[in-house]
């Protein structure tokens, strides 16, 4: 990140640890609910990253399952960028707001509905899918590095992980969800994985 994005990151994650606190309330907490589970297919988060390895015009795709989590990494082009959160949507109109600030969001993608190769893959509600096997779902990239807490709040991670390489994205989603054991999300999505066929 340059030290614009810096500051924007740093302005990013005050304001959505004020978003949170609201959302964590009892009274909305029944609306992330409905939002997490909006795909009733068990792991539908699969085809998310998929759809997103192809948006962002990747030619591989790597996906590690074990019983601690889930790897998924791609070589697309198109990298992590974080834009000034207090023009959330003036920039999604002119085609400039940042993937984190996206990913942080619900409903503000980085294409516009009118799009002619618009595609599910947005990062709005669907990515928020993985939140079914995960509380802290992280993001590796060539520009930056950092994971989610409260589903929308954005925290640096000062490394690499070890099985990125330059050019690629890596997403490490830890099964750490108290009320779901990880050996019982290791086999949903276990069976999933061994279902797919031609997932894009």
């Amino acid at each position: 990140m340059n030290q614009q994005e810096k500051i924007w990151f740093q302005r990013l994650n005050e304001k959505k640890i004020s978003h949170a606190k609201v959302f964590m309330e009892p009274e909305y907490r029944r609306w992330w609910s409905s939002v997490i589970d909006k795909y009733p297919d068990s792991a539908h988060f699969i085809y998310e990253l998929l759809q997103n390895a192809d948006d962002a015009k990747a030619t591989m795709a790597e996906i590690h399952l074990s019983h601690d989590g889930i790897l998924f990494k791609h070589n697309g082009t198109i990298r992590f960028t974080v834009s000034n959160p207090d023009k959330y949507e003036e920039d999604q109109e002119n085609g400039c707001l940042g993937l984190v600030n996206s990913l942080t969001s619900i409903g503000m993608s980085t294409k516009s509905e009118r799009s002619a190769d618009n595609k599910i893959g947005k990062f709005g509600v669907g990515f928020k899918a993985v939140f079914q096997y995960t509380k802290t779902p992280e993001i590796y990239d060539d520009n930056i590095c950092f994971r989610l807490r409260d589903y929308i709040i954005p925290e640096l991670i000062e490394r690499n992980h070890e099985w990125r390489k330059s050019g690629e994205t890596l997403f490490f989603l830890p099964f750490d969800r108290l009320e779901l054991t990880p050996q019982k999300a290791y086999s949903i999505i276990l069976t999933r994985l061994k279902s797919l066929n031609n997932p894009i």
